[in-house]
């Protein structure tokens, strides 16, 4: 198993066939990954709540949200709806939208701000070693009727034990009523008002033994059930 320094410093998480430059729209974009539009979902929320939070965990070049700022600002709403992209690796553009805000940390241990409408992660779980723990943190920020949206192969959470398949942990993801779905390796959870929370214990992480769906050799997660 490696250490989070050794995740974090490792030429997986960190490589150069990594895609960090897909923008909001078009071919290479956050749009066709996810099958929606961002801004569409943030306008919506803006209308139902008065404002709106879009954070975008490995966020890469941050492109795609700095394409977002110039369009709320054409709209004329950049007040109402901040943007905050986060990453392990600091290399965001200069611009002069003040509501839109760079962190350069592991976005493992990024807590977004409370009520937020909208958390992606474009591919980024793939390299995440706690994957389910990060699952949880975010959704713990949602406001109510909030989404998490982001790219998962089911094969890299994994565990020892037969009993723990990737069937099982989304029955307890979806425990309480939550709205969750893995289709087509983009794994959907919208906030019902219910924690969620896996119960189960992150044993570590290793580099995938093949590559993933996407071709690329990735991060596997380890989980155990929890002791009583």
């Amino acid at each position: 198993m490696l250490t989070d320094p050794q995740l974090l410093a490792s030429d997986i998480v960190a490589n150069r066939t990594m895609n960090r430059g897909r923008v909001l729209s078009g071919v290479n974009s956050y749009e066709r990954e996810l099958g929606f539009d961002p801004i569409d979902w943030l306008l919506a929320r803006r209308r139902a709540h008065g404002h709106a939070v879009w954070v975008d965990a490995c966020c890469g070049e941050g492109l795609a949200l700095l394409h977002a700022a110039a369009r709320l600002r054409e709209l004329g709403v950049s007040e109402e709806i901040t943007l905050i992209g986060v990453d392990l690796l600091g290399a965001f553009p200069a611009h002069d939208f003040p509501n839109l805000t760079f962190v350069e940390t592991d976005v493992t241990k990024y807590a977004p701000p409370a009520n937020t409408d909208l958390v992606t992660c474009i591919h980024g779980l793939h390299y995440l070693g706690d994957k389910l723990g990060f699952l949880e943190n975010a959704y713990a920020a949602l406001g109510d009727g909030g989404m998490f949206c982001g790219q998962l192969d089911a094969e890299n959470v994994r565990s020892h034990d037969p009993k723990l398949g990737w069937p099982a942990i989304l029955r307890r993801a979806k425990r309480g009523g939550i709205d969750a779905a893995l289709r087509k390796h983009v794994l959907k959870i919208v906030k019902s008002g219910s924690a969620m929370q896996f119960e189960l214990q992150y044993a570590g992480a290793t580099v995938s033994e093949k590559p993933n769906y996407s071709g690329i050799t990735v991060i596997d997660s380890w989980y155990d059930f929890e002791s009583s």
